[in-house]
Formats: structure tokens, sequence, C-alpha cells
């Protein structure tokens, strides 16, 4: 156990402060998407939880700190930048509780019942929290009305939601196949990426607002993904945050068929598609993953039945002679 008042947590807390700061400037562009105060994909708190599930409770400074800097930077009011950064921290320590010490989550997440976790104890609980503490302090700077706050209080809770979703998981699966030493192979690896930012930039490149009869172009990666869940399992994750970066970053921008001519219609379809792909290709995932664990399982189960067959007639053979030589002797010792 690494001690909270050490230089290596500080290391560590300096490190994943940088994470968090980068990915909260990365969301803060998507904001723009629904042109209110609330992004539809939070990445940061996706890192947020992750952290704490890899490394435990120690580095929620790394949340705190890195959140204040990161509004700052936006220009945020100073009252807003403590709301948010007590409201993120807070949300990633109750995710992490309720994950760890309650409901018994595997970072591995190789269960159907880790993603159902992570979706209702990890993402929809804690995100609550800090959606009400953020709109507080909103509220205290002027920033968003009492007749705006039920919706601002629903967009803000549901981009941290999706960024949970989209992005712990995939930290925690490159986090566990470093740990292993897995390194998958390059050509594989680069050959669905290049094929999925392919088929998203054939979507997503061209300006074309409010065009509703295209709007099953934003949905040409789906198969892929869907395939992907299947065959690479757990590498799902990576492929789905790309996607939905890439997604969100050209909606952001006015570009693909989920612009409409209301911005927060907008934000409703990018909402729905980040969901149908994120918790789709998770399902498959983890469904995947177990029938392959529990395929494996009954091979082991059969070897160590014939294995102890094996044995079994192994000792009666080697009792056989014995019992024939006791039995002769026993026949001669009666007739004398």
């Amino acid at each position: 156990m690494i001690p909270f008042l050490s230089w290596r947590n500080a290391r560590e807390c300096l490190i994943g402060a940088i994470g968090i700061y980068a990915l909260c400037m990365i969301g803060g562009e998507f904001i723009k998407i629904g042109s209110t105060v609330a992004s539809p994909l939070w990445p940061s708190s996706g890192l947020a939880l992750a952290l704490l599930l890899m490394r435990g409770w120690r580095l929620f400074p790394a949340i705190t700190f890195g959140t204040i800097a990161a509004t700052q930077s936006m220009g945020n009011n100073p009252i807003f930048s403590v709301a948010g950064s007590l409201g993120n921290t807070l949300e990633s320590l109750t995710g992490w509780y309720l994950m760890t010490k309650v409901f018994d989550f595997s970072i591995r997440m190789e269960r159907v019942r880790d993603v159902i976790i992570l979706i209702l104890a990890g993402s929809l609980v804690g995100t609550l929290l800090n959606a009400v503490i953020c709109m507080l302090g909103l509220m205290a700077i002027g920033a968003v009305t009492f007749a705006k706050l039920p919706l601002s209080l629903v967009l803000f809770w549901t981009g941290n939601v999706l960024g949970i979703i989209v992005f712990t998981p995939m930290i925690l699966h490159l986090a566990e196949r470093r740990h292993r030493g897995d390194n998958p192979s390059l050509m594989s690896s680069l050959g669905w990426f290049l094929l999925i930012t392919g088929i998203v930039l054939l979507g997503f490149a061209n300006r074309t607002t409010a065009h509703t009869s295209l709007y099953p172009v934003a949905y040409l990666s789906f198969p892929i993904l869907v395939w992907l869940a299947l065959s690479v399992r757990h590498d799902v994750t990576v492929a789905v945050a790309l996607v939905t970066t890439m997604v969100s970053a050209f909606t952001s921008l006015g570009h693909g068929p989920l612009i409409r001519y209301d911005s927060m219609a907008t934000y409703g379809e990018l909402t729905v598609f980040i969901i149908v792909f994120s918790i789709t290709c998770l399902l498959i995932m983890a469904t995947e993953a177990e029938r392959m664990k529990a395929a494996e399982s009954a091979l082991e189960n059969r070897i160590a039945a014939i294995r102890s067959e094996l044995e079994n007639r192994a000792i009666r053979a080697s009792l056989n002679p014995h019992f024939l030589f006791n039995s002769l002797n026993a026949v001669v010792a009666s007739k004398h």
C-alpha cells in the first residue's frame, strides 16, 4: 500500500492531474454542440473514475487539481471552478466506493455484471451528485437561471455518465493489458483503426446540416464495432472511444449527419449515438468474454475428468496383479 503522503503518490497525482486537465480541455470543445453549459461527452469523468479503480482513493487530488486547472484555463469563474472540482472529486469517489466496496467490480470487465455495475453504480449515482453541485455553482454566478435548471442538470449529468461509460472501460483495459505485457498485433490494430477512421471520415467530414435522409450514414461504423466486440473483445473499448470522440468533434464543428437545425436536437442525436455504440459494444464484449470463459472452464473440467479416469485406471491396473497373486497364494494355502 503506497502511503498517501509520499513522493510516489504525489508523482502519480501529478500525472493523473495532467491527464484530467487534457481531457477536460477536450470535453470543453464539445460544449458548443448544444449551446448549453454542458458537453454531451465529458472524457475526464471516465479517466477520474478509472484512476481510483486502478490506484485507489489516494489519487483523488489528481481529480481536484486537474479540474481546477482546466476550468481556470477555460476562463471559468473561480466559484464554478471550486464547485466543479468538488463535484468531480465526489463523483469519482462515490463511483469507486460503490463499485469496489459494495458490488465487487472487477477491472478486467469479463462479466456482464461488471458492465451493469459500471453503468448503474459507477456512472449514474456519483454523476448526479456532481451535476447538482455544479449547477449550484453556476446558479451562484448567474450562469444558469432557475427556469433552465432542470434541463441543464440533465444535460450535465448525461455528459458525465457517457464520459464514464465510454472512457473508463478503455483506460482500464489499456492499463490491464500493459500490466500483463500483452502487445497486440500492430498490423491488426492498425488495420481496424484505419478502417474505422475512414468510415467516420466518410460519414462526417462533409457539412450536411439537417439532412435527415443521410442519418443512417452516421451508423456505418456500427457493424464494424459489433464485429470487433465479438472478435477482439476488450480492444473494442478503444474503438468505441475513438469513434465517439471523432463524431463528437465533427458534430461540434457543424459537420455530419447528426446536425439538426435546432442545437438541442443535435445534442440529443449525438447522445443517442454514443449510448447505442458504447452500451451495445460493452454488453457484447462482456457476453462474449463470459462465453469464452465458460467454454474454457468446460474444457478444463473435461480434461480434469479424463485425467482422473486415467489415474483410476492406472491404479486399478497396478492393483490387479497384486489381487491375482494374493488369490493364488490363498488357494495354495488352503490346499495345505
